[in-house]
């Protein structure tokens, strides 16, 4: 788990808005940021709207399947 998955589990929109441009900022590419579960599927996970629609705006990819689990975050929605 990355620094900015942690913000996201922590459910603080404020600091997930920091952390994410800091990272961003620094080169730190989206890909790089889900390389083992997607930022998307956290958010859905902890139930966190908020966050998860400031991820959508933030173009991170709603159909993207991470190489550690295999599914999509379409996957996590269907379990709540």
């Amino acid at each position: 788990m990355n620094v900015l998955q942690i913000c996201i589990a922590s459910g603080n929109l404020e600091l997930v808005e920091l952390m994410l441009e800091h990272l961003l900022t620094g080169g730190i590419s989206r890909s790089v940021l889900e390389i083992n579960f997607s930022t998307l599927s956290l958010a859905v996970l902890f139930q966190r709207n908020d966050i998860l629609e400031y991820l959508i705006k933030r173009h991170f990819p709603v159909n993207m399947r991470t190489h550690v689990t295999g599914k999509n975050d379409f996957y996590y929605t269907q379990i709540f």
